[in-house]
């Protein structure tokens, strides 16, 4: 088994790579999220107002 003071920095850095690699591949996961569900990932705005009266 490793050292305690090898161990802590090696865990540390594996998990700086695993956040670093997440963040790089959050952009193109939610582009895939967006056009399976069909979100479209913007918010839409009307042109009209609705036709039930509601404002």
């Amino acid at each position: 088994m490793m050292k305690k003071k090898t161990l802590t920095p090696i865990l540390l850095a594996g998990i700086f790579c695993l956040m670093l690699g997440l963040s790089f591949a959050a952009v193109p996961l939610y582009d895939l999220f967006c056009r399976v569900t069909g979100f479209g990932g913007t918010t839409q705005v009307s042109k009209e107002p609705p036709k039930n009266g509601f404002r």
